[in-house]
């Protein structure tokens, strides 16, 4: 299977057990029904919405990865998937650059931690070496990496 992209659906990438409750949507499972709409309409505004309602076996890539830079709710059920999704493809170019929903999960890494330990401890362990050198061209993205993948690495767990 090739790496990832964001129109790819997120659960193809991931082994039949991580699927557990896939077929039913962040809408169904929070039980708060459709995300009232935004007054501004923007892209990221329409596609999160519209990720919320769908049934998560049917989410890109890339709504993954907005829902997991949103509303913290989703890590009750995207932590385990999107941690063995960053197991997996730790460097996948999801829309912007190499590691983009690598980065948004290690940014959520504490509520990742409170909700879901050995999600936690897989998103730890994942190979986030490449990180560091990849980034060293964008000092400010390079620094933050350094600090999520330190914080990462040293949580007590």
């Amino acid at each position: 299977m090739e790496e990832p992209t964001g129109d790819a659906l997120f659960f193809d990438y991931l082994p039949k057990e991580a699927r557990k409750r896939a077929g039913a949507s962040l809408a169904e499972l929070t039980g708060t029904g459709a995300l009232p709409p935004a007054p501004l309409r923007s892209y990221v505004n329409v596609t999160t919405e519209r990720a919320w309602s769908k049934p998560m076996a049917r989410l890109t890539c890339e709504e993954v990865r907005l829902l997991s830079g949103g509303d913290e709710r989703v890590w009750h059920w995207l932590a385990r998937p999107v941690a063995e999704f960053v197991r997996r493809y730790p460097a996948a170019e999801i829309t912007f650059f190499p590691g983009d929903l690598t980065m948004q999960a290690l940014r959520a890494f504490p509520k990742i931690a409170e909700v879901d330990a050995a999600a936690a401890r897989l998103l730890r362990d994942a190979d986030l070496s490449w990180a560091a050198d990849y980034y060293s061209s964008n000092r400010s993205l390079a620094r933050e990496a350094a600090q999520l993948v330190e914080a990462a690495k040293t949580a007590t767990i």
